[in-house]
């Protein structure tokens, strides 16, 4: 019995002295850490690139509609502009923004305002009643012209538009358009022979106000 109880303390005292060492000298391996099923990937900003498309559509529709807009003004006004010159011999109502189309919009033009930059210019050239146009610009040079003989005519240029024939306050808005269409597109506008030159002789004229 005694030999027996003995064998039993020995057994106990072993096992635990073989736990606690497993316990103090064994490392343990680490856990790893869980891995998520489902990642989220990282969302990609939409690029300069890629939203392009979207905006040159919507400045293509506002160019059109631009273009539309001042083709419609100067085909309801012009008869009336060029039987105002050739009867008054002097302009006397409001129409320079529609002749004289630069890329600012009138400050003093009705609702809806027009204008024209370098990106509507072929379109326009194409839709507008060129003729017309000329011959409005043609009739302005004349008058002019006429009168600067009385005070001697230069051909090199440099007169003095007479303001009693076109008032001082166009002149500016004048000098701006020819400086943008015989200057800025003029690889445009001299695609136009007779449009080209109406501005051309216009040009001889000195519009820049002091």
């Amino acid at each position: 019995m005694t030999t027996r109880l003995n064998i039993y303390i020995f057994f106990f005292f072993l096992t635990t002295a073989c736990a606690q060492h497993s316990n103090t000298g064994i490392a343990q391996p680490s856990q790893a850490p869980a891995k998520n099923s489902s990642p989220s990937l990282p969302t990609k900003p939409v690029t300069k690139a890629q939203s392009q498309p979207q905006s040159l559509t919507h400045a293509a529709n506002n160019n059109s509609a631009m273009i539309q807009r001042l083709v419609a003004k100067q085909s309801a006004h012009f008869p009336a502009i060029l039987k105002e010159l050739r009867n008054n011999k002097k302009k006397t109502s409001h129409w320079v923004w529609w002749v004289f189309p630069t890329e600012k919009a009138g400050a003093s033009e009705d609702e809806p305002k027009t204008m024209v930059d370098v990106s509507m210019v072929d379109a326009l050239l194409r839709e507008a009643d060129l003729n017309s146009w000329s011959e409005i610009i043609e009739e302005i040079f004349s008058l002019l012209k006429a009168e600067a003989f009385t005070r001697g005519w230069k051909e090199s240029g440099g007169n003095k538009p007479d303001s009693a024939i076109i008032p001082r306050i166009d002149h500016n808005r004048i000098n701006y358009a020819l400086l943008f269409w015989l200057k800025k597109v003029k690889d445009k506008t001299q695609k136009y022979p007779r449009f080209y030159s109406a501005l051309k002789n216009l040009s001889k004229f000195d519009w820049k106000t002091k």
